[in-house]
């Protein structure tokens, strides 16, 4: 499938940080695609940047966190991934795993050093972002991540629990 195929263009001399008009590169794709995690290793094993970001500020860590995909993540990380690095709204990929409600990610994320107390689009916090979507489950890992949190976002002056329901 499509690793044959990223093989094939490498050993060709394909250039595997090349972007499309948006900026994405076949990392992006590799690290969103359901099938992509063969694909993701043979790029950063030939020299795939990790931490190249779209025009709108995605990293292929932000492309990991939208889809859920926990082993890609762990590699990304593992080669150098940026763990905070912001896209053009402020979010890291762990605003956009609470965001998603990707529990597993979240818990890799801050188990790698992931900042949960880094405000993002809106001044919100992850934590803010899982509570907004009803992910409960992501909002007790976050609890429990040892962040102190203030309560209060910062741009809305709404309860971080206004989504109505109960984390207990």
């Amino acid at each position: 499938g499509q690793d044959s195929v990223a093989n094939e263009l490498i050993d060709y001399g394909a250039n595997v940080n090349q972007p499309n008009n948006s900026g994405f590169t076949p990392l992006h794709f590799a690290a969103a695609s359901t099938h992509g995690a063969l694909c993701l290793e043979l790029l950063v094993n030939n020299g795939a940047d990790v931490n190249i970001q779209s025009k709108d500020g995605k990293s292929p860590l932000h492309m990991t966190a939208v889809h859920g995909r926990f082993t890609r993540s762990q590699t990304l990380i593992q080669n150098g991934g940026e763990i905070d690095c912001v896209d053009k709204d402020g979010n890291t990929p762990l605003h956009v795993a609470a965001r998603y409600g990707h529990e597993l990610l979240i818990n890799t994320l801050i188990t790698s050093g992931a900042d949960a107390a880094k405000c993002g689009i809106h001044c919100m916090f992850p934590l803010h972002l899982a509570a907004l979507n009803a992910h409960a489950d992501c909002c007790r890992k976050l609890l429990s991540s040892g962040q102190k949190y203030s309560i209060v976002s910062l741009f809305s002056n709404e309860h971080v629990l206004s989504a109505g329901f109960d984390i207990d």
